[in-house]
C-alpha cells in the first residue's frame, strides 16, 4: 500500500543517530509549554482543597472553566457567556459530538481540502459523508463561497471552517465569513468553526504580540447562524496534556438551547476532561493572554527563520519552489513548480528519509492532488528548521535527483 513506503522509509530513518523532523507538531517536543512551577502550584492547590476534589461532574464541563474561558474570550473582543460553552477532552471530541449530536446519519459535511485528515475519519465514523470544498492556491489557499454553495444540498448537516487552516495556514477574512453565515442562515445548515491556532496569526492584522484574542466574532458575523467554534488548550496554551477543550455556542437562542441539550447528552455519555486539567486550564487561562502571546510570538519568529531560509533555498533553485506566506497556524505546505525528476511527493518524501534521514509530510496526506507538494512545520527550533531545509537544498542539488526515475 502507499503509506507503507513511507512508513518503512521513516522507521529505518528514525534510527539514525542524525534523524531529523520538519514535520514535528509536539509542542512539548518543541520547546514549548508553561513553566513546570506554574503547573506544579496550580495542581498543588486542586489537590489540597476539598471542595476543589469533591467530584461533581457535570455535562458542560466545570463552571470555573467555562467561566475562564468567556473571560479570555472577552478579553479579545468577543461576548461569550458561559452557559454557551461545553468543555471537551479534545478537538477531535468536540468534532465528534457535534456530528453526532447536530446531524443526521447520512448527511453531508463540508471539509476544506487541503485539510487535516482526521475530521474526515471522525465525519465517517458518525455515520456522515464528508464532501470537499478547495482550497486554492492561486488565491492564496483561500476558498470560493460560490463554490462552497454549490456543493450545499438538503442532506448538508454542516459546513466545517478552519481559521487559521492547518496545513495551509490560511485566514479566512470576513467578507468570506459572512457569505459563508449567509448560507448557512439560506440553507439552514449548521455552522463549525475550528481556530484551534487563533493565537497563532502572522497577518497584517495582527502581529504575533499583540494583546487579546484573534478568535472570529461570530455573533457580529453570523448572528442569524447556528454556530459552534471549537478551542483548546492543546494549541492555546501548549499543552496538548492537559486534554482539555470547548465548544462555543452562538446563533439563535432556541437553536443554542437545543444545541446545548444534544451536546450535554453527548458529553454526559463520557465526561471525558478531567477535572483537575480542566482546573489547570483555567488558571492558565485567567491568568491573561501573555503566555498564549509570549508562545505566538515565539513561533513566529521560527515563521520567519523558514521563510528567510526557504527563500534563499528557492535561490538556488530558480523556479523550482514556491509558497504562500502562512498567515497563522505552524505549517507551510512547499509547492514543487517544476517536480525534480518528475518525482511525486510521495518518492520526494521517500527520498528524503532514505537519502538524508528527513522527516516530512506528503501534500497527498491532506487532500492534495492537483500538485506536487511537502508539507513542513516551523514549530521546531530555528536551528533544526535551518538543517532540515539544508537537507532539502542537498537533495535538490544531487545530480541523481534531477534524473527522471520513478520507483
Amino acid at each position: 500500500m502507499t503509506e507503507n513506503r513511507i512508513t518503512a522509509a521513516l522507521r529505518a530513518a528514525e534510527g539514525h543517530p542524525d534523524f531529523l523532523s520538519l514535520i514535528n507538531t509536539n509542542f512539548h517536543d518543541c520547546g514549548l509549554a508553561p513553566s513546570p512551577s506554574s503547573i506544579g502550584e496550580i495542581v498543588d492547590a486542586f489537590l489540597h482543597d476539598p471542595s476543589l476534589r469533591h467530584y461533581r461532574p457535570d455535562p458542560a464541563g466545570l463552571p470555573l472553566l467555562r467561566e475562564a474561558v468567556a473571560r479570555f474570550t472577552a478579553r479579545g473582543g468577543r461576548a461569550v457567556d458561559a452557559s454557551t460553552v461545553i468543555v471537551t477532552a479534545s478537538a477531535s471530541e468536540s468534532y465528534r459530538h457535534l456530528f453526532t449530536a447536530l446531524c443526521r446519519p447520512g448527511d453531508s459535511v463540508l471539509l476544506p481540502r487541503p485539510g487535516y485528515p482526521l475530521f474526515e475519519e471522525i465525519c465517517v465514523r458518525c455515520g456522515l459523508r464528508p464532501v470537499f470544498y478547495r482550497l486554492e492556491y492561486e488565491r492564496g489557499w483561500a476558498f470560493d463561497p460560490a463554490e462552497v454553495a454549490s456543493l450545499v444540498t438538503a442532506e448538508t448537516g454542516a459546513i466545517v471552517v478552519i481559521s487559521p487552516n492547518n496545513p495551509t495556514g490560511s485566514i479566512v477574512e470576513e467578507p468570506a465569513m459572512r457569505e459563508i453565515g449567509r448560507l448557512c442562515r439560506e440553507r439552514r445548515v449548521k455552522l463549525i468553526v475550528d481556530e484551534v491556532f487563533s493565537e497563532y496569526r502572522y497577518d497584517r492584522h495582527r502581529r504575533p504580540d499583540a494583546p487579546g484574542s484573534s478568535a472570529l466574532n461570530l455573533e457580529a458575523l453570523c448572528p442569524d447562524v447556528a454556530a459552534f467554534s471549537i478551542n483548546g488548550a492543546s494549541k492555546l496554551l501548549a499543552s496538548p496534556d492537559l486534554k482539555v477543550s470547548w465548544i462555543v455556542l452562538s446563533g439563535p437562542s432556541d437553536s443554542v438551547a437545543d444545541a446545548r441539550e444534544r451536546l450535554e447528552v453527548e458529553n454526559d455519555l463520557y465526561l471525558s476532561a478531567s477535572p483537575v486539567t480542566q482546573f489547570v486550564a483555567a488558571r492558565l487561562l485567567d491568568r491573561g493572554s501573555r503566555m498564549s502571546d509570549a508562545f505566538a510570538a515565539r513561533v513566529g519568529r521560527r515563521r520567519d527563520t523558514m521563510l528567510d531560509s526557504l527563500t534563499e533555498l528557492a535561490g538556488r533553485h530558480p523556479g523550482m519552489l514556491s509558497w504562500v506566506e502562512p498567515q497563522g497556524g505552524i505549517h507551510l505546505p512547499l509547492v514543487f513548480t517544476r517536480p525534480p525528476g518528475d518525482r511525486d511527493d510521495e518518492q520526494i518524501t521517500v527520498d528524503l528519509l532514505e537519502r538524508h534521514h528527513l522527516s516530512v509530510h506528503p501534500g497527498y496526506l491532506y487532500g492534495e492532488e492537483e500538485r506536487t507538494m511537502l508539507v513542513l512545520s516551523y514549530l521546531e527550533r530555528p536551528q533544526t528548521i535551518r538543517e532540515g531545509l539544508s537537507r532539502i537544498d542537498a537533495y535538490l542539488s544531487s545530480p541523481g535527483t534531477m534524473r527522471a526515475a520513478r520507483r
